[in-house]
């Protein structure tokens, strides 16, 4: 019994120590500070005064869909204000947040320094594409922009002085978590997809469930295979216990620096948001386990097409029948660097009936052909709308998915860069509303096949169709979005999250529970043992008084 009881008492050790250092720290830090226990404040009051900020690199889509939202916000009658970096940025993007102030601080980077970043990340996305190092190289660029924002005392005595009531925050990089808790306000995590690097699932309480949800960077799909599986475990090991201390280390010194709630750890700060608001929704993404404190919204940023000029209506029109096909590699990467690989393109282009309308900066193309027309700029929403769109050609980043599916336009995707292409061409793939081609392996032959494939097969448009319904059928994001934003600003956020986050690793995956069955267990087994025993030996007691009675009867 000593033994059993030892070796009960030897694994509830050794399990209490390899949980602790792997388990997600915001889900399962210690929340006994009184840092970590503040409570958001329930504000009660409509409209709100809002605070969101822009990117460190001027445009992408975190502007993008995060401006969408601030001009809803704008248009129901809230005071927004927008924060961001001194660097050139596209005046009409700032104009579409719809924000009464736009609040500037020194960037410690110029003009110079952002060419140089998109051409560095240009030429990496294109040799080996997007992996740790490029998150880690961004994270660092972001890091030192937020050193900047807190070293410019004018700017957050400014910022004090406003008493926002509620802070929208991107949550790619968390200075913007810092600056919310710097300023005492309660703030609400935006992702311009389902996941990134260091946001993870514990940060808003739900499981992962590894068997039949892919992890980031993966490119899987909820239907894996044993080896898939493997991998998705590392995946998850590496992405949500490994790289985010790594990640997180310059923005948690700059926490110490300046005296931010240190009596709490920088991811339980992420997980204090009151709401998060994820660029997912069931037409796209794989169904999984949620909690009340995330919201999809996938498409929020979406909208009707506009009619075309007059010069890009004309060239569309004169595709008769064939119709035309749009490609655009993103605001980012306007095209591949490569040459070989931009001919291979416009040779494959020249080989279709249809006509081409290319987003592109750079020198033309020598096999370009009669029916491809180049631009710097596209209005792609515009284009994807228009009644003689058949396909769209991209790089997989959600904008541009979601754009498309909401118009049901079939893709064909060449993922570069960012985590989430990857895992969005998979999944366009997955449920049959387009191809993916490798970036590193594209030649003329397999760009023309692959654009045959989809215009001639009619499953694609009729699975691109069916889930852009479903897609129109949801409620819509933006006002879903809205509505939980103001739900917010009216009861705060705490009781949209779970008790999970006062767990630790023990209690959280019932061992307690599991080592005291267990503990009872063995002791039934040893009473039940001790008893059969006592009564065996009670047994051969009578039996053998009865063999002496019987001798000495016999006797």
């Amino acid at each position: 019994m000593a033994n059993v009881l030892a070796v009960n008492a030897l694994v509830l050790l050794l399990v209490f120590l390899a949980c602790t250092p792997i388990v997600d720290s915001a889900e399962f830090a210690d929340q006994t500070s009184d840092g970590a226990n503040e409570e958001i404040p329930h504000l009660g009051k409509l409209p709100g005064k809002i605070l969101t900020s822009l990117y460190t690199w001027p445009g992408g889509s975190h502007d993008q869909q995060i401006a969408a939202l601030g001009s809803a916000l704008a248009d129901k009658g809230h005071v927004l204000h927008l924060l961001g970096n001194n660097l050139p940025r596209d005046e009409k993007l700032i104009s579409s947040f719809k924000a009464s102030d736009v609040i500037y601080y020194k960037s410690p980077f110029t003009a110079e320094d952002v060419l140089k970043e998109e051409a560095y990340i240009k030429s990496v996305a294109e040799k080996s594409g997007a992996g740790p190092h490029l998150i880690m190289r961004t994270q660092k660029h972001t890091s030192d922009d937020c050193r900047a924002l807190f070293t410019d005392i004018a700017t957050l005595a400014r910022l004090k002085n406003e008493a926002y009531d509620l802070m929208i925050t991107n949550v790619f990089f968390p200075c913007d978590v810092l600056l919310a808790h710097y300023l005492n306000i309660p703030f609400i995590g935006v992702t311009t997809t389902h996941e990134y690097p260091t946001f993870r699932k514990s940060l808003y309480g739900y499981p992962a469930e590894l068997s039949y949800v892919p992890e980031t960077f993966f490119g899987a799909t909820d239907k894996m295979t044993f080896m898939q599986r493997v991998q998705n475990v590392f995946q998850h090991l590496l992405f949500s216990h490994v790289l985010p201390p790594i990640l997180l280390r310059d923005f948690v010194q700059i926490q110490k620096d300046f005296d931010i709630n240190p009596d709490s750890s920088l991811p339980c700060m992420m997980g204090k948001a009151a709401l998060w608001l994820g660029y997912s929704d069931l037409s796209l993404d794989y169904p999984r386990p949620s909690m009340p404190n995330f919201v999809p919204v996938g498409g929020m940023a979406l909208s009707a097409a506009k009619a075309l000029d007059t010069e890009l209506e004309e060239f569309v029109q004169g595709s008769d029948n064939h119709g035309v096909i749009v490609y655009s590699l993103g605001c980012k990467i306007y095209t591949f660097g490569n040459p070989q690989i931009v001919e291979n393109f416009a040779k494959a282009f020249s080989r279709l009936p249809q006509r081409v309308i290319w987003r592109y900066d750079g020198d033309q193309p020598t096999n370009l052909g009669n029916n491809t027309k180049l631009m710097k700029w596209i209005p792609q929403n515009d284009l994807l709308g228009h009644s003689k769109t058949r396909l769209f050609i991209g790089h997989g980043g959600r904008n541009g998915v979601y754009e498309a599916l909401y118009h049901g336009i079939p893709m064909i995707l060449t993922p570069l860069m960012a985590h989430d292409q990857w895992d969005n061409a998979a999944r366009v793939v997955s449920k049959g509303m387009g191809l993916q081609l490798d970036s590193k392996m594209i030649t003329e032959e397999n760009v023309f096949e692959a654009i045959s494939e989809v215009l001639s097969n009619k499953r694609y448009q009729e699975e691109v169709s069916h889930y852009s319904a479903i897609l129109r059928d949801l409620p819509p994001a933006k006002e879903q979005a809205i509505f939980w934003i103001e739900h917010v600003l009216k009861f705060g956020g705490e009781h949209l999250r779970a008790h999970v986050f006062e767990l630790n690793c023990i209690q959280y995956y019932l061992i307690d529970v599991g080592l005291f069955l267990i503990l009872l267990a063995t002791v039934f087994i040893y009473i039940l043992r001790y008893i059969c025993g006592l009564c065996c030996s009670v047994c051969k007691r009578c039996l053998k008084r009865n063999d002496l009675f019987k001798h000495s009867k016999n006797d």
